[in-house]
């Protein structure tokens, strides 16, 4: 399910924002775009 594992991607995604390491790594992956690819290095069994 596309909708769930994006959204579980999400929730981990955010859960550490307080972790400098992680605001590094979101200031990097910058824009939606690199997000959704992001998104698609952890979810291609659900995408495929």
């Amino acid at each position: 399910n596309i909708y769930l594992c994006h959204q579980s991607v999400f929730v981990s995604y955010l859960i550490p924002i307080f972790n400098v390491t992680i605001l590094n790594l979101i200031a990097y992956i910058g824009s939606e775009q690199h997000f959704l690819v992001w998104i698609q290095m952890f979810c291609a069994s659900d995408i495929n």
